[in-house]
């Protein structure tokens, strides 16, 4: 609709063409540089909400990890799987983030896979 507005806007006052076209141009540049830090601090977010829930779930739903033991041993060994848990769920958010942004490369504009 603002389209309309400006193209009336060029026809009725032919002085502030070149206003409007900077405005549009500049319009145009700050919502590219909006659109921009939107998706990569969303997918920021998402990589670190991934992250998070991965390493929390897995390392405080782990069966093997008891909280009302205090053993020594049982304790080393429980700091082991907490320790390789967590790799294991950051390495598997790697992952998922780079399998995203793979996917997010490998589509143009019309949301189809190019040959």
């Amino acid at each position: 609709m603002w389209f309309l507005s400006l193209g009336v806007l060029f026809i009725s006052f032919p002085s502030f063409t070149f206003v409007s076209c900077s405005f549009v141009l500049s319009f145009r540049l700050v919502l590219l540089f909006l659109s921009g830090f939107l998706f990569f601090y969303a997918v920021f977010l998402g990589s670190w909400y991934v992250y998070l829930v991965a390493v929390r779930s897995a390392s405080y739903s782990d069966p093997r990890i008891s909280i009302s033991s205090f053993d020594v041993n049982e304790s080393a060994s429980r700091n082991d799987t907490f320790v390789s848990t967590r790799l294991t769920a950051r390495t598997s958010g790697r992952v998922l983030v780079r399998w995203i942004c793979i996917g997010f490369s490998g589509f143009n504009s019309t949301g189809t896979q190019p040959p």
